[in-house]
């Protein structure tokens, strides 16, 4: 199933301000299209594929860090821990679907 973001979710995600995002929507850089009340929808595909920090994922779904570590700990946010201070770290494309699980009212992916 593809996953379709709004501009304003991609340009969050990706770390750029929204128009340059939809620059880059028209110019057919990504993977975007028009619905037809003419908003533009990104396809989660076209995410760089990085990872993040607990701060960089607050931060995209303004939330608190403390909210964003305690879901990684408890494993509601898929993560992985790095290095000896256990930093964790969460893919983009995990964020999509974390996204998508609780904009249906919390059922599980």
């Amino acid at each position: 199933m593809t996953h379709w973001l709004t501009l304003t979710e991609y340009a969050r995600l990706m770390g750029v301000n929204r128009r340059t995002a939809q620059a880059w929507a028209r110019e057919g850089r990504i993977g975007a299209r028009r619905t037809r009340g003419g908003h533009w929808r990104v396809n989660a595909a076209y995410l760089e594929p990085r990872e993040m920090t607990v701060t960089e994922v607050a931060t995209a779904l303004e939330m608190s860090p403390r909210t964003v570590r305690g879901w990684c700990e408890a494993g509601t946010l898929r993560a992985r821990r790095r290095g000896a201070a256990g930093q964790w770290l969460v893919k983009q494309s995990e964020i999509v679907r974390f996204e998508a699980v609780r904009n249906e009212g919390g059922r599980r992916a």
